[in-house]
């Protein structure tokens, strides 16, 4: 399967209920309260790093996730890519959680992510760019882009149909966008301030 454009379109996955509730709740619970509230922020944390770094086949198991993040204590018979991925992830959780409504969501944006997701992990000439040559995903049949500039190009695209769809009383609560020639995928908080 090879990339398509059309499928990075806006595909509503919330019923209009749905937003109506998030709305509600993002009202009630700001982000800068979720932030302030150490107990459920470090919860959250915790359980984003866990449940991403389980899809990359991180052997940790939860309450080890949550020893290493929380106390920087590691397990024995662990490998030390599999602790370095769960910092590097917390890193890059924080580095979207201090995103600012008006910072550049672009190709850059992208790849600082991936150059904090993949410290210790990637040789640094391989981190924090775009790949150039094709590459297989395990489990998948789809192809990325294996030209860096198409990337850069489709992903201003993306970006730019993004913010032409968002109003101050209709944005997106959470925008997910996996670009597979990066090799990361980017969580993008966009909470309506209250």
């Amino acid at each position: 399967m090879q990339y398509e454009p059309s499928f990075v379109g806006l595909r509503p996955i919330l019923s209009e209920q749905d937003r109506q509730w998030l709305h509600r709740l993002t009202r009630i619970y700001p982000l800068a309260r979720f932030k302030s509230d150490h107990r459920n922020y470090e919860e959250t944390v915790v359980d984003f790093v866990y449940t991403s770094a389980k899809i990359e086949g991180n052997t940790y198991d939860r309450i080890d996730a949550d020893n290493l993040l929380r106390f920087g204590v590691t397990p024995g018979g662990k490998r030390y890519s599999d602790a370095v991925m769960l910092v590097n992830l917390r890193n890059g959780f924080e580095r979207v959680m201090g995103a600012e409504p008006n910072d550049a969501l672009d190709l850059d944006y992208v790849c600082d992510l991936h150059k904090i997701t993949m410290r210790h992990l990637l040789p640094i000439n391989e981190q924090s760019i775009g790949r150039s040559s094709d590459v297989n995903i395990t489990g998948s049949v789809y192809t990325p882009l294996p030209d860096a500039s198409r990337l850069r190009t489709e992903l201003g695209s993306y970006w730019q149909r993004q913010i032409s769809i968002q109003t101050r009383s209709n944005r997106p609560f959470i925008c997910t966008a996996i670009w597979p020639t990066c090799n990361t995928s980017a969580t993008v908080t966009n909470v309506p301030h209250a």
